[in-house]
């Protein structure tokens, strides 16, 4: 699947995602007529890398540090260094699974072989 080639672009993609799909059951104030959802993974995939996000986050609230520093965009500055030491650690390990779960490609594979 091609797509976002950070962590940050992944984040930032299941965010918008599940900010754009509503509920399957809600009721909707303007047709959008008939779609079949069968074939459109995309709210899935949203849901496994912010699943993706919380594993990593591994319970220390780096998840919500993260998800302010990636999609609300604040400014490292304004985390003091407990919090930039979490959100560090928690974007390695975000990044491992994004990579373990094939979404990212592995580091070796990102190089491209040196001319001599």
């Amino acid at each position: 699947m091609s797509g976002p080639s950070s962590p940050r672009g992944w984040l930032n993609f299941a965010a918008s995602v599940t900010a754009s799909y509503r509920r399957t059951h809600s009721a909707r104030l303007e047709n959008e007529g008939w779609t079949d959802r069968r074939v459109n993974d995309i709210r899935e995939t949203a849901i496994s890398i912010i699943r993706m996000a919380e594993k990593s986050a591994n319970g220390n609230g780096g998840a919500g540090l993260l998800y302010s520093f990636y999609v609300e965009e604040a400014p490292w500055c304004s985390f003091n260094p407990v919090e930039q030491k979490i959100i560090s650690t928690t974007v390695k390990a975000f990044r491992r699974e994004l990579v373990t779960a094939g979404f990212l490609p592995k580091e070796s594979e990102n190089k491209e072989p040196q001319n001599a």
